[in-house]
This record gives C-alpha cells, sequence and structure tokens, in this order.
C-alpha cells in the first residue's frame, strides 16, 4: 500500500466514526485537568497571538475552541471532510480545512505555535521527521510544539475502528 492509499483508508476510517467521536470525545477536556492545564501552558509560550496556531488533525474543533478560549487564533486541520464539516459546524467563528499533513507545507514563521494530539499516530514511521520538519520550518523562532503520543511499540498499519462499525 502506498502513504496515499495508506491516507485514504484513514480518512475513510474518521469519516465513518466522526459523528459517534464528536458525540463521545467532544467535552473530554470537562474531566482532564491535566490536558486544561496542559494547554495553557502552552498558550503562554506562544509569543505570536497573531499568527495562527496549527491544531493538527482537529477533529471536531474541541481543542481548537478551547484554544481559541485561550486567546489563540486555532487553525484546524484534519484529514477527515466529515471531521471537518462537524467543527465547522460547531465552531462556524473557526478555521477548519480539510488536508493531508504529508502534503501540507507552512512558509517560514508563519505559525505561532503547533498542537499535534494522537495525529501523528495515522502516518507511517518513516513520515513522521518529514512531517515534524516541516512544522519546525513553518514555526516562527522558538514557537512552542505540543505532541501527544499514544504508549507501546511496533507499528501498526491497519485501521482500527473507533466505533462498532469499520470502514
Amino acid at each position: 500500500m502506498t502513504d496515499r492509499d495508506h491516507l485514504r483508508k484513514i480518512a475513510r476510517g474518521w469519516d465513518e466514526v466522526a459523528s459517534e467521536y464528536a458525540a463521545n470525545l467532544y467535552h473530554e477536556l470537562d474531566h482532564k485537568p491535566f490536558d486544561r492545564e496542559l494547554l495553557a501552558d502552552f498558550a503562554v509560550m506562544v509569543d505570536r497571538r497573531d499568527l495562527p496556531v496549527l491544531d493538527l488533525g482537529c477533529g471536531p474543533g474541541h481543542i481548537s475552541n478551547h484554544l481559541g478560549g485561550l486567546g489563540l487564533r486555532p487553525h484546524g486541520l484534519d484529514l477527515s471532510p466529515r471531521m471537518i464539516e462537524i467543527a465547522r459546524r460547531l465552531h462556524p467563528e473557526l478555521v477548519f480545512e480539510v488536508g493531508d499533513m504529508l502534503e501540507s507545507r507552512w512558509p517560514s514563521d508563519s505559525l505561532g505555535g503547533v498542537i499535534a494530539l494522537y495525529s501523528l499516530i495515522n502516518l507511517t514511521r518513516p513520515d513522521v521527521p518529514l512531517v515534524l520538519g516541516r512544522l519546525a520550518e513553518g514555526l516562527v523562532g522558538r514557537g512552542p510544539l505540543l505532541v501527544a503520543v499514544h504508549l507501546g511499540e511496533g507499528e501498526s498499519h491497519e485501521w482500527s475502528c473507533l466505533a462498532a462499525r469499520c470502514p
């Protein structure tokens, strides 16, 4: 399977579970004081509040919305058109776009910060340094990059369903 095929499969999977994901996880920050504190600390580190903060793999927009409440200019990017549709419906005042982190490039010094919460898990291992390098190119100065990943070993290229229905 090529990287493009891999990402198309992942996008279809996220499209399939988007509504259920949003219903179950949209309010997750309400019950995660550590995560809220981490996001607040991240917001303090963003020096250039006039620049967008990229929410890579933004899903239904709940983290972007939280970042906006912290005085940042979130820009949500997600591979799933359905997730972006939900994010735009829930937060029409924020910027969301369908995009592929492998194809996206950001001009130098165009991003005030980047958040990638569990979104890098959708990449194959060789693509992670490529994407992180492109993100670093886009960050202004020492703009913060917040990444969260799951613990574990190995690598899986199969889609794991988040719902009873599998793509």
